[in-house]
């Protein structure tokens, strides 16, 4: 018998001791009552417990392991959110500018590549996990907000991969410009809202 159960159970015994005076049931006897405060008390505990049935499931009944995986899952959401921003971070503190300003192409696809790659994998272990039931709506709204991304990534690093040996701001400002035009940013923000949404809290993904 889950937590819904067993406080559910026992309400119902107090609500029908209150109403009828006396009962056996469950295992319980509750012999004739014949005050009315006692029969009152019986009635608020009755109507608490079926109250918590749905509110407070028992430690290690079945509700609460629901709610322990439930629980386990959003964790590893927050930690796929993070390992993604971190590698984001690494990835942008190890690029190299001259003294003109300006990135050496190569090395900036190269970052840009491991990141993807890195961020792929992430997704990819998260989305295969084990999903609880109760968040598995929100669990095929990540799978289709990432969906366009897992195409654009690789088509963004192509993108850069065709600019000048060394690569200004300005000229990777363009090129993230025309991503953002076809959709990129809204594509990111829906992620982003999906992921938070998924987690049950705010997701800490680079904006």
């Amino acid at each position: 018998m889950d937590g819904l159960n067993v406080y559910l159970g026992l309400g119902i015994v107090l609500l029908l001791a209150a109403a009828l005076g006396e009962i056996e049931a469950l295992g319980i006897r509750i012999p004739p009552l014949k005050s009315r405060l006692v029969r009152a008390a019986l009635a608020v505990s009755g109507a608490a417990l079926v109250v918590a049935a749905f509110v407070a499931p028992l430690p290690g009944t079945a509700a609460t392991e629901r709610s322990e995986r439930r629980a386990a899952y959003q964790r590893q959401v927050l930690a796929a959110c993070d390992a993604i921003s971190s590698t984001r971070a690494t990835g942008d503190d190890a690029l190299r500018v001259d003294d003109r300003g300006r990135m050496s192409r190569d090395q900036l696809v190269s970052i840009l590549g491991q990141q993807w790659a890195q961020e792929n994998e992430t997704m990819r272990r998260l989305l295969s996990r084990e999903v609880p039931e109760g968040l598995r709506p929100e669990w095929r709204e990540v799978e289709a907000a990432w969906r366009p991304i897992a195409v654009r990534g690789p088509r963004y690093v192509s993108a850069v991969r065709g600019l000048p040996d060394a690569v200004t701001q300005e000229q990777l400002d363009r090129v993230t410009a025309d991503v953002a035009a076809t959709g990129g940013y809204e594509e990111w923000s829906r992620f982003r809202g999906a992921m938070s949404a998924l987690a049950g809290g705010t997701c800490t993904l680079p904006a």
